[in-house]
């Protein structure tokens, strides 16, 4: 079974019908010529339940900057959220960058060790706490998820709230 996001699956064409404009072909984002695919290979059936799903993005294997992760550079996969801290050593600014499983980025910048970290263009928050066994705390604002992290960046936990159908 083919993943077209945003767009309908033929089955004939085995393609995705760009059914707003967005992806065409197996399915290939038009503007950048990108193919991206999402594989789903464990799902529990029950809300909330476990699962492991891929996604596939083929510019990322022409990212110089980008280094390989378990999957290499261009397969991430749903528990590979990531944090990055680098700290200016002539301003003393420092900045934390969040990478989703999907590559996007979430960025927070810190002008001193005392201050708080502030979100760059999202409604995001990410705590520090000096001494905890898990120091990083962030918290996702559109859908409330919270994520946990070591102090080199690991995940540790992941907590989404549980939505109830309607």
């Amino acid at each position: 079974s083919r993943s077209c996001i945003g767009a309908d699956e033929d089955v004939d064409t085995n393609s995705c019908s760009p059914a707003d404009g967005l992806m065409v072909g197996n399915p290939i984002l038009p503007p950048t010529a990108e193919k991206y695919q999402p594989e789903t290979d464990y799902a529990e059936a029950s809300p909330g339940g476990l699962s492991f799903s891929r996604n596939y993005r083929s510019n990322r294997g022409l990212d110089t900057t980008r280094a390989a992760g378990p999957l290499g550079k261009t397969w991430t996969h749903n528990h590979s959220l990531s944090l990055a801290v680098v700290t200016s050593s002539t301003s003393g600014t420092s900045t934390a960058t969040l990478t989703t499983p999907e590559g996007y980025t979430r960025t927070f910048t810190q002008a001193n060790a005392t201050a708080p970290w502030v979100a760059v263009q999202n409604a995001d928050t990410l705590i520090f706490t000096p001494g905890a066994n898990a120091p990083w705390t962030y918290r996702r604002a559109d859908d409330d998820s919270t994520a946990r992290f070591d102090s080199s960046g690991r995940l540790l936990s992941l907590t989404r709230p549980m939505r109830v159908g309607t």
